[in-house]
């Protein structure tokens, strides 16, 4: 697929009634965090205004800011994962290559075990099972 080609089929599934849905609603926040935060500059000018609501006023245009570039870089990772859905398959088979799972892209990994007595200094093993002992010690009571 060329890319005049990709770009329209990004163009066109952005513009369903779905995603439509989503600019208009990201556009609908941002014009009412902007509301609020001239409402707030305007309480912050008035006589019984105060240095909060000058804080409001700066903060809910960095609210509606924020809902923008959150909405267009999930737009470009939505780009990139279609991109990565139409690459062309390798020569490899599919059987061999495991698929993924959705949770692993998006989730960090798992922790790994806890190092062996073998694999760290003498001095913390030898507390370790000195440690160990007490416990021991303990449960016995």
């Amino acid at each position: 697929m060329s890319r005049g080609a990709t770009v329209n089929a990004v163009r066109s599934r952005y513009l369903s009634p779905g995603w439509l849905a989503g600019h208009v609603l990201v556009l609908v926040v941002a014009l009412v965090c902007g509301w609020l935060g001239w409402w707030q500059l305007e309480r912050a000018l008035s006589s019984t205004g105060s240095g909060l609501n000058l804080g409001y006023a700066l903060q809910w245009p960095l609210f509606g800011i924020f809902g923008i570039v959150g909405w267009i870089r999930f737009l470009r990772m939505e780009s990139t994962r279609a991109d990565e859905d139409e690459a062309p398959e390798t020569s490899e088979p599919a059987a061999e290559q495991p698929a993924e799972p959705v949770a692993e892209k998006w989730l960090p990994g798992r922790p790994k075990p806890a190092a062996q007595d073998a694999d760290i200094d003498p001095e913390l093993a030898e507390y370790n099972r000195y440690l160990k002992q007490k416990a021991e010690q303990w449960q016995q009571r």
